[in-house]
This record gives C-alpha cells, structure tokens and sequence, in this order.
C-alpha cells in the first residue's frame, strides 16, 4: 500500500482492494485476509479476515481453501470443526497444493478424526504430495508401504520414498531409512551403509526424532 510517486494513501488503498474483493476479485480477497489477520497496515480485525478467506477459498483459491482448512481444523480464530476441515483439505489438494494432498492422505492413511481409513485414497493423495517433492508426504508414504497401517506391505516401494526423503534433508527419513538397510528390507543388509545413513540422520536433525 504504498505510493508510487505519491504520498502513501493507505486509506483509499484498503478501499479500492475491498471495491475490487466485492467484485469477486479473488487475489484481492485473499490479500485482504492477510492484511486484517495481521493487523500491520490496518486495525486487526479476525471477522473481517475470515469472511475475507472464506470468500476466496468458495471461489476457488486455492492457499485460501488450504488456510480455511488450518483454521477450522486448529480452531484458529473459528471454532474447529473437523470435517468441514477436512472438505477444505480436499478441494485444495483436488487443485494440486502438496500440503493439502499430504494432510489428506495421512487422514485417510491413519483415519484421523473420526475419518474412515482408506488405504487407495491414502496412496492417491500422499503419491500426489511425493511426487511433487513434499518430504513429508516421501516419508508418510514410505510409512504406509511399509505394512505399519493396514495396508499391503512393500518394501521396495517403502525403501524408495525412504531414500528421497532422506535425499531432500529430513532426518527421520534417514534414520528410518538406516534401520531398513541394517536389516536388509527392500534390499541386501549393508551394515556400514547403515552406520553412515545413521550419521547422516544425526547429521540432519538429530535422527530419530527430527
């Protein structure tokens, strides 16, 4: 909201974005939600923010259905409420955010909150979110193929989302992945090959419970 080659007018600013919100602009509304949520350039105003998010994310944008669905599945400034949570969830992984499908899978995966588990939904949504490089959704992936939640073990599959989990940093991958390759899951057991993924588990994090 500042000027360019003018005095800063935040005032008038704020109210063309609004003008612009009313009419559906989606960018605008959700740039409205972040200015009421923080309160820096005008008053905080958390009702304005949330009427501001949920237009966006009925709209159709997408970090707009995604931080819906954090708010109302943290109770953040609403009152949380799990399954509509979770429909948020869905239509932003439905629109291709790796968080979004990553949350969604590991739903499905350990039938969180009252969800039923569905193993083909969970390896849909975490398969999603791996390949589009999210971490977290190699190693939940990982996790599932690895027989840990009722679904058919394959260690083969697990041992490959294991290695580029651990590839993009995460220790727990790693350390994970250490304990595969010392006992020889998804392939020959090479203990030195263990001890220098357990190095860089350590390396990365702090292993086990990085």
């Amino acid at each position: 909201m500042r000027g360019d080659g003018v005095a800063p007018d935040q005032t008038r600013a704020l109210a063309l974005m609004e003008a612009a919100a009313e009419n559906g602009d989606l960018t605008a509304q959700y740039e409205l939600t972040k200015i009421f949520s923080k309160g820096e350039e005008t008053p905080e105003d958390r009702a304005k923010a949330f009427k501001w998010l949920t237009r966006a994310a009925e709209g159709g944008h997408p970090e707009a259905q995604f931080y819906l669905a954090n708010a109302l599945d943290n109770g953040l400034g609403v009152v949380a409420d799990k399954p509509e949570a979770l429909r948020w969830y869905r239509r932003a992984a439905e629109q291709g955010m790796p968080i979004a499908q990553r949350i969604l899978g590991t739903a499905y995966m350990t039938g969180a909150d009252s969800l039923e588990p569905n193993a083909s939904e969970a390896l849909r949504w975490l398969s999603a979110a791996a390949q589009a490089g999210d971490p977290g959704a190699m190693f939940n992936l990982a996790s599932a193929y690895g027989g840990d939640f009722g679904i058919l073990r394959n260690d083969e599959q697990a041992l490959l989302w294991l290695r580029a989990a651990s590839e993009s940093g995460l220790a727990r991958a790693s350390f994970t992945l250490a304990q595969y390759i010392e006992t020889g899951r998804g392939a020959l057991a090479e203990i030195k090959a263990a001890a220098a993924m357990c190095r860089t588990a350590y390396a990365q994090g702090g292993g086990r419970g990085a």
